[in-house]
């Protein structure tokens, strides 16, 4: 099972690479209008994640069933944390779940409470943790989310009125 996923790793890394040089030749289900470096990007850079992930946590013989559940609820949420800094810097990259257009609000607040539910479900599984830190750690990872969402909605309110100042 191991070799399986190495390979999907191999070749998802293969044609992100050729992929970002020439889309057409890794996206053939793709009508020929539709192929873009971004559809790349998001194809297999998720395949390659979810590979590895895979590969790392479910099927290391070393680690215990719940240590292997939490770190892949873990690497799915810094996943998700990532796709949300993406979508800060341009919304179209990360996968758009809702039938709206993806704008940079609502793509990071969806990614960005992904990764707060994969997080917080990953520390309900932490054996190691007692019963009061698993509770003081929900409370940190809600506040500090609750925080970064009124200082994005700030900042994107500043930024319109310094824009609509300088036109």
């Amino acid at each position: 099972m191991d070799i399986f996923f190495f390979i999907t790793l191999m070749i998802s890394v293969c044609a992100f690479i050729i992929g970002m040089i020439n889309p057409r030749l890794v996206l053939p289900w793709i009508t020929k209008k539709m192929r873009s470096r971004v559809k790349v990007f998001r194809t297999y850079s998720t395949t390659s994640m979810l590979s590895l992930f895979l590969d790392a946590f479910i099927f290391n013989p070393d680690l215990s069933y719940n240590d292997k559940l939490v770190e892949s609820l873990i690497s799915i949420g810094y996943y998700c944390g990532t796709m949300a800094i993406l979508a800060l810097i341009n919304p179209i990259i990360p996968f758009n779940f809702s039938r709206g257009e993806p704008t940079k609000n609502r793509m990071f607040l969806t990614y960005s409470a992904a990764m707060l539910v994969f997080i917080i479900s990953s520390s309900l599984f932490m054996s190691w943790l007692t019963l009061l830190d698993k509770i003081l750690m929900l409370t940190l990872v809600i506040m500090i989310y609750s925080v970064s969402v009124i200082l994005l909605s700030f900042i994107i309110r500043l930024f319109k009125v310094l824009m609509g100042w300088f036109s």
